[in-house]
């Protein structure tokens, strides 16, 4: 009798796992009954300004005579990748003859070595006919390989800096249309999008990944890969990498018969889908915009927290515009300065707390040394100057300058690449700490050398455009690394919250969407398979402290979620900090941004069945208590047991006793929370043969009374979890840093 006992409970212990497993690896209780959205496309897409040379007359001169440059054999055709100058450091002030300090030459390629355009002269000599113009950067995130897209006056062209000391030239996209002096480049979701000032070139889009299987065929004559007619030539572009949009400025009408939609200022074009831009809506009341930085807005004006913000420079002032709803933007205020030249172009600071620009003929206009402009852009309604940095030794005219952290990156024009620290941003204090010039001849005021720079690799190079040289990569030798900026991340932060944010909306019983800070217990909200359930608990309640979420963008739905707070995606619940640029979500859409906020309020509504629909998209009333994990893991082994189900299971008994009243603690954490997740974090925190010797007979034997049935599973269960709500005194915060407040129910 007793081994006949002994095989049954064997035989429902195997039946018990195989359950758990099947349960588990499908989640089929919780598939959301949409067609569109069991469709789980994931593609593998980085998560991650400045041209000129404007409408001043001034210029638009062509470019000067130059000296020889430095290493550079002008009668060598292009038909390979060159090193004209091999990578030197920088000694006594000099690298390769360059003037330097804490910056190094990794290599230098000249014009005629990334494609440029070549030509005879009367004595049947090879000789360049061509410029560079902008720079940017372009990182691919599955193998860390760099690449400099450099303008380029006949088309763009690409060169890999993976190994700085030994560039590639890969190849070379022509111009749409005319040639042109202005050309522009940014990057999004692995496509580069380019303008020019030269008749009908619009904007090209090209295929960045097609760069990494290239290997015998170089150089490369490359295609574009989609085209937006929407605009004929267009002085600048920026593309806002949080949402998806570019925004092109200085534009011209199609031809000469069509009117311009958007004539001179921000032409907003859809980029989400990449290869297939659209047109998304218009500013153009404030003149000329010359060139732009748009960020999701996160800084000190909290009026404005969350919405999407340009910063436009405007000739002779700059601009602030809100540009959130694409069919009705709003500007918010416009600001000059005296002694104004040509306002050029600047960058916001990692706090969005102040904008620094460049005037690009101010230093002509005054006979100035090269002044830096401070806006203080913390009340977005009323801006305004609040230093000029005054170089002490150098006439060169600044044109285009990008922020890393406490330094600023500035392309001088003839006195190259300038590193300025801001030592003091409210009063432009600033210390110059690097340079690389790449003009050596003088630092005049004048239209030659350093059109821009990009300094946003992870590696720490930075790739400096020279308009008559070429490409130069430099090693900037700071304590502080460039790296990418906090408007352009390259993998989504990880803040740590482990709820909602009180921005999200939730869906009532009447078709009704309110504030999930306004959701009350026993309100019924909608839930994962269309029914209303309702909210029984909340396993965290605070409206007055601060989390820090993860935001996730799609075309019609904004979710802020902590990174180990569960949303589901592809048949399953996964943890938000798994979720890529491209998943699709319940409602159907893409993620076209990932990106942190910090936001007050932090709540986690809990339902019977476990799930929630936030903000229009299915999400779990849970966490993943294992970074990056919706199953969980014993050392490497992946259980086939899902969080949601864990979460979902262990709920039982303050679901069912829910009503006798709950407890929070100072930091608005239900106790019926805090015991058990107190007690999991205690069993992961172990050694993984400890946890295993736990784990395993726990959660057989759970599910083995949770399938037999037994009345006092539920009673024991209960029992234990007031036992340990009632002894332990955890001090840890799940969900936020800062100040406590104390609820009760």
């Amino acid at each position: 009798m007793l081994f006949r006992n002994v095989m049954r409970l064997v035989i429902v212990g195997l039946l018990t796992i195989g359950s758990l497993a099947a349960r588990a690896w499908t989640d089929e209780e919780f598939l959301v009954k949409d067609a569109e959205y069991q469709q789980h496309c994931r593609n593998e897409i980085l998560r991650q300004q400045n041209t000129c040379m404007c409408r001043f007359l001034k210029d638009r001169q062509a470019p000067q005579k130059l000296p020889k440059i430095i290493g550079a054999s002008s009668s060598r055709k292009s038909s390979r990748s060159f090193i004209a100058t091999a990578g030197a450091s920088c000694v006594d002030g000099f690298a390769a003859g360059y003037p330097c300090m804490n910056a190094d030459l990794m290599s230098f390629l000249p014009l005629q070595d990334i494609g440029a355009r070549q030509t005879t002269d009367e004595n049947d000599e090879v000789v360049v006919d061509d410029i560079a113009n902008d720079i940017w950067g372009w990182t691919d995130a599955g193998s860390g390989r760099e690449f400099a897209l450099i303008g380029m006056k006949t088309g763009t062209s690409f060169v890999e800096i993976t190994n700085p000391s030994s560039p590639i030239y890969l190849g070379v996209l022509p111009t749409h249309d005319a040639v042109s002096n202005w050309r522009d480049i940014k990057t999004f979701s692995d496509h580069a999008f380019i303008v020019a000032e030269g008749g009908a070139q619009g904007m090209q889009v090209f295929d960045l990944t097609q760069l990494l299987s290239l290997v015998d065929n170089v150089p490369t004559i490359f295609d574009e890969t989609a085209h937006y007619s929407g605009f004929s030539n267009s002085h600048n572009v920026f593309v806002n990498e949080e949402t998806g949009f570019a925004y092109a400025v200085g534009t011209g009408p199609i031809d000469n018969f069509t009117e311009n939609v958007c004539p001179q200022g921000l032409h907003m074009v859809d980029v989400r889908d990449p290869t297939n831009p659209t047109y998304a809506g218009c500013f153009n009341a404030d003149g000329y915009t010359h060139d732009l930085q748009c960020v999701i807005y996160n800084g000190p004006d909290i009026e404005h927290d969350g919405k999407e913000i340009c910063f436009c420079c405007n000739a002779d002032h700059v601009t602030i515009v809100d540009v959130s709803i694409k069919a009705a933007p709003v500007q918010l205020s416009n600001v000059t300065y005296e002694n104004r030249g040509y306002t050029h172009q600047g960058w916001l600071t990692d706090d969005q707390g102040f904008f620094i620009f460049g005037d690009e003929t101010d230093e002509i206009q005054l006979n100035s040394t090269t002044r830096t402009l401070v806006l203080n852009v913390g009340d977005l309604d009323n801006p305004f100057l609040s230093g000029i940095y005054v170089s002490p030794d150098s006439n060169a005219i600044d044109h285009n300058q990008y922020v890393v952290g406490s330094h600023l990156f500035k392309a001088n024009y003839r006195a190259g690449l300038r590193v300025l620290e801001m030592n003091d941003i409210t009063t432009a204090s600033f210390t110059e700490v690097a340079y690389f010039d790449i003009y050596p001849s003088d630092n005049d005021a004048a239209f030659n050398g350093a059109w821009s720079n990009y300094p946003y690799f992870a590696s720490g190079n930075v790739v400096v455009s020279g308009i008559g040289e070429g490409l130069f990569v430099i090693a900037v030798n700071l304590d502080e690394k460039p790296g990418l900026p906090s408007t352009i991340p390259l993998v989504p932060p990880t803040p740590s919250a482990f709820c909602f944010s009180g921005e999200n909306a939730v869906t009532l019983e009447d078709g009704e969407d309110i504030s999930i800070q306004s959701l009350s217990i026993g309100d019924k909200v909608l839930v994962h398979d269309g029914s209303y359930e309702p909210v029984y608990s909340f396993g965290h309640r605070n409206p007055i402290d601060y989390g820090d979420y993860l935001r996730l963008l799609t075309q019609n739905a904004i979710l802020e979620l902590s990174p180990d707070h569960m949303v589901y995606v592809g048949g399953s619940f996964i943890p938000a900090s798994t979720v890529q640029m491209g998943d699709i979500l319940s409602n159907g859409e893409a993620v076209s941004s990932i990106n942190a906020v910090s936001r007050q309020g932090i709540y986690a509504p809990f339902t019977t069945s476990g799930t929630v629909v936030v903000s229009n998209v299915v999400c779990s009333s849970f966490i993943s208590l294992q970074k990056d994990s919706a199953y969980l893991m014993l050392g490497t082994v992946r259980l086939p047991i899902s969080w949601q189900w864990i979460g979902h299971t262990f709920e039982m008994p303050h679901r069912l006793l829910s009503s006798l009243g709950e407890t929070y603690t100072e930091e608005g954490i239900s106790m019926w929370v805090v015991a058990p997740k107190f007690v999991m974090q205690w069993i992961l925190n172990q050694h993984v043969v400890v946890m295993s010797i736990i784990m395993i007979p726990a959660v057989m034997g759970l599910g083995l009374l949770f399938l037999i049935g037994q009345p006092w599973f539920v009673v024991v269960i209960t029992l234990v979890s007031i036992f340990v709500t009632g002894r332990i005194h955890w001090q840890g915060k799940l969900c936020h840093t800062g100040p406590s407040a104390s609820y009760t129910r």
